[in-house]
């Protein structure tokens, strides 16, 4: 077996160790890698969010639900929460990597009922951030997706933080961070938009 194909293999072994996490008390599931630990058991979490996190990989996961913004075209959505977030990240440098790909929901998230949605689209980008207002910048991936459900006028954006780098002198290297593979990052981030429901629309009421 060639080395692509044992990384991908691994890769795809990495995201079946999953387990369905329930999200918003029960109004949406969706799988979840074992090794990410639900933030809220351990400090207060927005309650438009929910957000997992390796702390031994220094990666982090958030499922997201945002007013829709009709100002924001649909095939800008995906880039205008990829610079949400890097702002939020204070990120010192972003860029994407990859154009937007527009996608069908039955593509990326089967489960979800392909009528509310009104549009797919996600983009891979790298941004600069720092911790704890550090100088040195991590050099972290950041896999965005963004469904637009008009009906309830919501979009639902998921997206993935993994870095690639950790600076000399980053708080991220005093504890010996592990760096996810990037063929398991995209298999996680697949994964979980392909198991992600919505069982109760009353959610966004």
């Amino acid at each position: 077996m060639s080395s692509r194909a044992t990384a991908a293999a691994a890769a795809a072994a990495a995201a079946k160790a999953t387990c369905v996490r329930e999200l918003f008390g029960g109004a949406m599931t969706c799988a979840v890698p074992e090794r990410l630990e639900d933030i809220s058991r351990f400090r207060e979490v927005q309650d438009n969010q929910e957000v997992f996190c390796d702390a031994s990989a220094d990666e982090s996961l958030i499922v997201e639900l945002l007013a829709l913004d009709e100002a924001v075209a649909d095939a800008d959505a995906a880039r205008h929460y990829f610079d949400d977030i890097a702002l939020c990240n204070d990120a010192t440098h972003a860029e994407s990597v990859a154009n937007v790909r527009h996608r069908t929901a039955a593509e990326v998230a089967p489960k979800i009922d392909p009528k509310e949605v009104r549009y797919v689209g996600m983009l891979e980008g790298v941004q600069h951030v720092t911790k704890f207002k550090e100088h040195a910048a991590n050099k972290v991936a950041v896999k965005v997706c963004v469904l637009r459900l008009p009906r309830v006028q919501t979009d639902l954006v998921v997206s993935l933080n993994t870095p690639l780098e950790i600076a000399a002198g980053s708080s991220s290297g005093s504890h010996g961070t592990r760096l996810t593979p990037p063929a398991e990052a995209a298999a996680v981030f697949d994964s979980l938009l392909a198991s992600l429901n919505i069982l109760d629309y009353s959610l966004f009421c």
